[in-house]
């Protein structure tokens, strides 16, 4: 089971590159070779970019699946996976 979200980016933002940065970072973000033991368990949490879709008025919709097992069962850390630290990165 998993969460899937539309995310909206204005003309102009490259849309492919922000909908990884958002699917990479609000879930397992970077990681380096002192995790590769750890690497399948950050998989199994990172999320994934379903598509990417300009529309006519120039505006792009991402859609982005989130594993549930990231969501603790509360709206507050389902927000937070899905909002979290990119609502604070602008543009």
């Amino acid at each position: 089971m998993a969460i899937e979200v539309d995310y909206r980016f204005p003309p102009g933002k490259d849309a492919q590159r922000q909908a990884k940065a958002i699917a990479i970072g609000q879930t397992a973000g970077t990681w380096d070779a002192r995790f590769a033991h750890r690497e399948e368990i950050f998989r199994s949490h990172l999320g994934e970019v379903l598509s990417v879709q300009t529309k006519s008025d120039g505006y792009s919709i991402a859609t982005i699946r989130f594993p549930i097992a990231n969501v603790e069962g509360d709206i507050s850390s389902l927000l937070t996976m899905i909002f979290g630290k990119y609502s604070m990165a602008g543009g």
